[in-house]
């Protein structure tokens, strides 16, 4: 009889704030409004344009683009061309950032990869009104 495979539990990520020395902006421990994984995994579950964020290949300077993706099981997915700005730096570098932004706000979520092939999100939750 062929066994089914165990289901673990996914990590979710630590919710955390920018190290900002001299703007006011205290640890996750020491204030209140960082939000939830769940909260975030909602918003973007419902967001198909993000801003991906990589390192030019050539210059290594920064080089933002819009892609439609779709966030699916805790991850990220999208489509680029091989031969696209973007998939000539992810294929220098796989570092990036994936962020998107609501309506009249900054946005509040990165998902960083970094060059070992693991993912952080830093939740910055500014100017967004939970709901």
């Amino acid at each position: 009889m062929a066994r089914r495979p165990v289901k673990t539990a996914k990590s979710q990520p630590k919710a955390d704030r920018p190290f900002a020395p001299g703007y006011g902006i205290v640890g996750a421990a020491d204030g209140k409004g960082l939000l939830p994984w769940p909260w975030v995994a909602r918003k973007m579950n419902r967001c198909r344009t993000f801003w991906l964020a990589t390192i030019h290949a050539g210059r290594g300077s920064p080089h933002v683009m819009p892609v439609w993706g779709v966030w699916l099981d805790d991850a990220f997915f999208f489509s680029t061309g091989r031969k696209s700005r973007k998939g000539q730096n992810l294929a220098a570098n796989p570092a990036c950032t994936i962020s998107f932004a609501l309506i009249r706000t900054l946005p509040f979520a990165l998902a960083s990869r970094l060059p070992n092939g693991s993912c952080t999100l830093t939740i910055l939750g500014l100017g967004v009104a939970q709901s």
